[in-house]
This record gives structure tokens, sequence and C-alpha cells, in this order.
């Protein structure tokens, strides 16, 4: 069973709830893209979730969906899924051990390209977060938004980083989380996720392990809430 929230985009305000039972459907991580726009034109009311190997693809007006897959090659575990400025989807997946970069790839509704490791982006074979926080408007340029922990052996290098590109080709040098430091929260990092909120900051909820029995299933564990803008990634030492 598969249980996918829709909200109105700001996080709040959840208008319908979507129970699908399918065995195309039994995962224990589920990301989802919205693609209110559609991809490359309006009116396709899509919505799409990771699941491994495949995009499950929900079509149609909320509560009247009808659902379908599509297999993906090369696909790693753990993927994220988000709709970029283009249109177009972005899924971005946890490799192996040996790859020490994350694997993602690129497509549509219709057809997803072939994945590739991303050499910008280190990774130590662990979740990641992604998200669409907005699209090039008269305001300003679009972003895109990637987090994870930029080293390809340990969980404890948190950083988001920031894309300008239609496609998200790029990310920047973005901001270590560890320029703002959280005391008693034990060791930051690992699993991720992100949000944008009502008042358009950006929400993070960080895995964070207290290693008090040294690694050990005892471990203390917890889920740390940052909020930040785009300007305090921005302004960051090495950015």
């Amino acid at each position: 069973r598969q249980n996918v929230v829709l909200g109105d985009g700001e996080g709040l305000d959840v208008d319908v709830l979507v129970s699908c039972n399918s065995l195309v459907l039994e995962c224990s991580y589920n990301r989802l893209a919205d693609l209110r726009e559609g991809t490359g034109g309006k009116g396709d009311n899509a919505l799409v979730v990771d699941k491994g190997r495949r995009n499950i693809i929900g079509r149609g007006k909320p509560g009247k969906r009808t659902w379908s897959y599509q297999s993906l090659k090369g696909a790693g575990s753990e993927g994220i899924i988000a709709q970029t400025p283009d249109g177009k989807l972005y899924r971005n997946d946890r490799a192996s051990a040996d790859d020490d970069y994350r694997k993602v790839a690129r497509g549509s509704l219709s057809a997803v390209g072939p994945f590739v490791l991303d050499k910008g982006l280190p990774d130590p074979a662990c979740e990641a977060s992604t998200l669409l926080y907005n699209k090039k408007d008269a305001n300003g340029p679009a972003h895109t938004l990637f987090m994870n922990s930029a080293h390809k052996s340990s969980r404890r290098h948190m950083r988001v980083r920031i894309s300008y590109d239609g496609d998200a080709r790029k990310f920047n040098y973005g901001r270590k989380l560890s320029d703002a430091p959280i005391s008693g929260a034990g060791f930051e990092g690992g699993y991720s996720s992100l949000t944008k909120t009502a008042d358009r900051k950006i929400g993070a909820l960080v895995e964070t392990d207290f290693y008090q029995a040294g690694g050990s299933g005892k471990d203390h564990r917890a889920i740390v809430w940052r909020k930040f803008n785009l300007s305090w990634i921005l302004n960051g030492l090495n950015n």
C-alpha cells in the first residue's frame, strides 16, 4: 500500500489522500513530483512517485487519477524525484558504495533518459533530498535545491546547494549545515527531506545520531528540524 498526500505546494491544507493498492506500489520510501503544469505544457495534472526502478504516474485530477508505471533501466535505490524548472522530470538516486557520486536521469512522463553519475555531487551511498523552490519569473531566476552529505564515505557532511539551470544540470557549492551547529543534537547527517514553507523559507528534516553506543543499534537517534532562506545558503563561506 502506498499512501500519497497532496497539498497546495506550500506544505499546507492537504486536500486529498490517495491510497493505491498494487504490487508495483509496495515500497518503504516514497518521493513525489507534482506536475501541476505538466511536462512542457499545461493540463497534465500528473503526480509522479519514485519507486525504485519505476516511476509510478498518476494522471488526471486529484481523486480521479488513473495510475500506470514507467520502467527505468540503471536506476539506483532510495531515489528522489522532482520537476525541474523546464517542466521535465529529474530523478536523483542513491548509487552503490563503489560509485562515490549520485546517479541522475532526466526525462518526461513518456520517457526517461539513461542514469549517469553526477561527478559534481559526491555521496556516501545514502539517501538525499531535492526540491523545486521556484521557477524563473520577473522577480528572479529559478531555484532547485539539493541536500545530501557531500562526501564519498561519511554521512556527517550535510550541505544544501542551489541550481539555477532549467534542468538542474549544475549545483553551486552551497552551504554546510555545520555552519549553524545545533548544540546537544548529536552527530547530524544522513537521511533528509526538504520542503518550502508558507512564508517562503526552506524547511529541512535531517537525521542525527548520538553515537553513544559506538554505532550500534542501541544508539539514540533523532530528527532535526531546520529552517533557513535562500540568502543563508548563498552567504556560505565557500559559495
